[in-house]
């Protein structure tokens, strides 16, 4: 994990972007991490991810695949992705919202659901999974906006579960996105919103058995073209 941090401030200062006053954390903080072999916070890890745009969340946790996600932000409306396009990874974004119920469908049989386009990604080593659908509601603004694509991934939720990211969670009654955090014990997760509202959005304990499914939202797509 130190050597990425390292090699994340690095990229940044070349592209003359200083890492600390981004994500507003001291140079000692960061030395915990980087020098004296300390494991990084999930506050730490969260607020680097949806601080730094495209950083790609598969890199930033275990090493692997492109540091940064390239794309050129356009969906291309299609039935099939073209032949000569298909190296460039296309996802189908799905005419389908973020709603209890609803993205369920994916999994069951999405055969009957629309896919409005594709969207083409780079540098991603495996897109095997991920599919696009509509963001809604206000818990997660300014990071996540109604009408945001969301580009998801479906993990194991039995398995290594990354606090600190922010996750679509499916349960009987509801689906959400929110961030993930370590819970009060080993049986809970601690769910967080970015909207400062904390009245309208407050933090919310979920037990782990209760999740159904779990996606992993790998970008969020903001002013796509058509």
């Amino acid at each position: 994990m130190k050597e990425r941090i390292k090699e994340l401030i690095k990229a940044l200062s070349e592209e003359k972007i200083d890492f600390f006053s981004l994500i507003g954390i001291s140079k000692d903080t960061v030395r915990m991490y980087t020098d004296r072999g300390s494991k990084p916070k999930s506050d730490f890890m969260e607020k680097v991810y949806r601080s730094i745009e495209n950083l790609n969340p598969e890199w930033w946790l275990t090493g692997q695949g492109e540091m940064f996600i390239k794309s050129n932000k356009t969906i291309i409306k299609s039935e099939e992705p073209k032949s000569f396009l298909n190296q460039n990874s296309a996802v189908p974004i799905y005419d389908i919202e973020v709603r209890a119920g609803i993205v369920s469908r994916l999994i069951e049989n999405n055969e009957n659901i629309p896919i409005i386009g594709w969207y083409y990604l780079k540098d991603i080593p495996n897109i095997d999974g991920i599919i696009g659908v509509r963001a809604v509601g206000d818990s997660m603004v300014p990071f996540i906006t109604g009408g945001d694509t969301l580009l998801i991934k479906r993990v194991d939720k039995n398995g290594y579960i990354a606090p600190g990211l922010s996750y679509v969670i499916i349960t009987s009654n509801m689906t959400v996105v929110k961030y993930i955090q370590k819970g009060p014990n080993k049986n809970y997760w601690h769910l967080k919103s970015h909207n400062s509202d904390k009245e309208q959005y407050p933090d919310d304990e979920i037990a782990k058995d209760e999740i159904i499914h779990l996606f992993l939202v790998v970008k969020v797509l903001k002013e796509l073209t058509y």
